[in-house]
């Protein structure tokens, strides 16, 4: 079975072969656990989400449709999961500082800065708005194109583009900032 495509499991597990979603849970949940946690910042809301994504997979199977590659499928699940989860945090999305706990998977930004640089890049991540950090997670370390990000949030390619653009300068503006204030 691990030979069959994520769409081919997802249609399996939707036409009722429930124990597919196994092997899908074993492809997918570092990607999301790594979604997550680069936005919530706390290991347990982390694995928690994941397994809420994981059960509304289960729930609601029966609505999967070839339409859309089953990536973009769960991360649109990934997206509301989250965007309930912080609606019920009443938007509050602070990041504690140090709170990643060790268990924490590969994390790509590990390649772009050394030392204080890298707390300094997720120090300044951690300080943009929610929508901002996500388009940023999605097309930066999921590789996700602009309209997969579209079909994932539920906005347009322009949106996405432009929320890509000012996220990015906002990302420098804050990690030159937060540089400035160490050094002070």
């Amino acid at each position: 079975m691990s030979s069959f495509t994520d769409n081919n499991l997802m249609l399996r597990v939707a036409e009722g072969e429930v124990t597919n979603l196994g092997i899908l849970f074993e492809r997918y949940r570092r990607k999301l656990y790594n979604y997550f946690l680069r936005q919530v910042r706390k290991p347990e809301q982390a694995e928690d989400l994941v397994q809420e994504v994981f059960f509304r997979i289960l729930k609601y199977r029966h609505t999967y449709t070839e339409k859309m590659p089953f990536q973009m499928w769960i991360f649109r699940i990934a997206h509301n999961v989250g965007a309930d989860h912080f609606g019920k945090q009443k938007g509050d999305m602070q990041l504690e500082e140090g709170d990643e706990g060790g268990q924490v998977f590969t994390d790509p930004m590990d390649g772009l800065a050394k030392g204080k640089d890298l707390g300094d890049l997720r120090s300044a991540l951690a300080e943009l708005s929610p929508d901002k950090r996500e388009v940023l997670i999605l097309s930066r370390f999921h590789d996700m194109k602009y309209s997969e990000i579209a079909r994932v949030t539920g906005t347009s390619v322009g949106a996405v583009k432009v929320r890509v653009h000012r996220a990015l300068n906002d990302l420098r503006d804050r990690f030159f900032r937060i540089g400035k204030e160490r050094v002070s």
